[in-house]
C-alpha cells in the first residue's frame, strides 16, 4: 500500500512579490450538484466529525516544522472531470460500494496527491510513486510525459484551501531501480519553475538539508524520535480495507486541509522484517511507527520525516513511502532513508534533461 497526515515572527512573515510567480489555490472543475430529488435517494453518509482532523493520531503542524513542506497537486481541471464526478454520483445510487463518492469531497481534497520536501532553491524530493500518473486497469495509460502538465507543486502554506505559491514542474527524475512491490528506491526529484500565475506565501519556504550531509550527524537509530508531516487521510484504515469508508461502511475517509504532524520512532529493521523482508534487506528503507497507532496514510506519500540535529536545526531523515493499512497498532510503516541517496540526488540533479520524466542512473 502506498501512502501518501522559527519562531512566531517568521511564522507570520509575508513576502512581497518577487521574481517567483504567484498564484492563489487552483480550483478544479466545479463539482456537479445533484438535484434535490437525487440527493434524497443517495445512501446515508456520516461526515467526518468536527475537530477530528488528525493524521492518524497527530496534531496541527507548526510553521517551524514545515518550512520546507511541498504539496504535489493536480493542475488544470483537476484530477477528476465533471463527467467523472457525475458518473461517480450515479454509481453511488446504484452500487455505493463501487463509488468513490467524489461529489462529497472538496476541490482541494480531490486535487491533493502527495507531499514532498524542498532541498534546493528549485528542487523538491518526493516518493517515486508520487511521480507517476494513475493508470486504471483495462484503460489506456496516459503518456508518462503528461505528468509535467498535469501536476504542480505548492510551497509556503500550511492550509491547502488558501495561500502559498504554485510552480510548474520542469523535469522529473525517478530512481531507475524503483520497485513498487517492495517500496525499494521509492524516491524521485522534481525541478520547479515559476508558472506565471500569482499568489502569496503565508511564510517563506526554507530548504532542508539531508541527514548525513555534514560530519558529526548521527544515524537515524541513534536519535530515533522523528516527526512526519502531511495532508493525508486522518483516520485509521485496516489492511486491505476500503480506501473510501471507515470500518462502519458509512463514514468517508477524509484528508486534512491543515497540515498535520505525527511523532514516530525509527525502529530496528527487525521490527519490519516479518512484513517487509525485501525492503529491510535493501538497507535503504527505514522502519518507523508508534505503540499507540500514530501513523501516516494515503495522501502523506513523499512527505518529509524530520528530526532535530545540532541544537534546533531540523534535518530530513526520510520520506513517506508505504505500509500495510494506516494507524494499526503495532504495525510500522516504511520510509525512504534519505541519507542513503545523497550522491544519487546530486548526480540526478546535474544530469536530468529538461521537459522530461527520466530515470537515473540511465540504462
Amino acid at each position: 500500500m502506498l501512502r501518501l497526515s522559527i519562531s512566531g515572527a517568521l511564522a507570520l512573515m509575508l513576502l512581497a512579490p518577487t521574481a517567483w510567480a504567484q498564484e492563489t489555490v487552483p480550483a478544479p472543475a466545479a463539482t456537479p450538484q445533484p438535484a434535490p430529488e437525487m440527493q434524497a435517494d443517495a445512501p446515508e453518509m456520516v461526515e467526518e466529525e468536527e475537530g477530528d482532523g488528525r493524521i492518524v493520531g497527530g496534531d496541527p503542524a507548526p510553521v517551524a516544522n514545515a518550512l520546507w513542506q511541498a504539496q504535489i497537486f493536480a493542475r488544470g481541471d483537476g484530477e477528476y472531470s465533471k463527467q467523472e464526478i457525475g458518473d461517480d454520483f450515479a454509481k453511488s445510487l446504484k452500487n455505493p460500494s463501487q463509488s468513490k463518492f467524489l461529489f462529497k469531497k472538496d476541490a482541494w481534497e480531490l486535487n491533493h496527491r502527495c507531499g514532498g520536501a524542498l532541498i534546493a532553491s528549485d528542487w523538491i524530493v518526493t516518493a517515486a510513486h508520487c511521480a507517476k500518473l494513475p493508470c486504471a486497469k483495462g484503460a489506456q495509460c496516459l503518456p508518462e510525459g503528461d505528468f509535467l502538465k498535469r501536476r504542480g507543486v505548492r510551497l509556503g502554506t500550511l492550509d491547502l484551501t488558501s495561500g502559498g505559491r504554485t510552480y510548474r514542474i520542469d523535469r522529473v527524475v525517478i530512481h531507475r531501480d524503483y520497485n513498487k512491490d517492495d517500496n525499494i528506491h521509492d524516491i524521485a526529484l522534481m525541478r520547479i519553475v515559476p508558472d506565471g500565475t500569482r499568489g502569496q506565501f503565508a511564510f517563506t519556504p526554507v530548504k532542508i538539508r539531508i541527514l548525513g550531509s555534514k560530519p558529526g550527524d548521527l544515524p537515524p537509530l541513534r536519535i530515533p524520535n522523528v516527526t512526519v508531516t502531511g495532508w493525508g487521510i486522518t483516520s485509521p484504515r485496516a489492511e486491505n480495507s476500503s480506501m473510501v469508508f471507515r470500518s462502519d461502511g458509512k463514514t468517508l475517509l477524509r484528508k486534512s486541509s491543515a497540515l498535520m504532524q505525527v511523532p514516530l520512532k525509527v525502529l530496528p529493521a527487525s521490527n519490519c522484517e516479518a512484513r517487509f523482508a525485501a525492503a529491510m534487506k535493501s538497507e535503504v528503507v527505514l522502519c518507523a511507527g508508534s505503540k499507540d497507532g500514530k501513523d501516516t496514510c494515503q495522501g502523506d506519500s513523499g512527505g518529509p520525516m524530520t528530526r532535530t540535529e545540532r541544537g534546533n536545526e531540523r534535518v530530513l531523515v526520510g520520506l513517506v513511502s508505504g505500509g500495510d493499512g494506516c494507524g494499526i497498532k503495532g504495525v510500522p510503516g516504511l520510509y525512504v532513508d534519505a541519507g542513503k541517496y545523497q550522491q544519487w540526488i546530486k548526480d540526478a540533479m546535474r544530469t536530468a534533461p529538461a521537459g522530461r520524466v527520466s530515470r537515473y542512473p540511465p540504462n
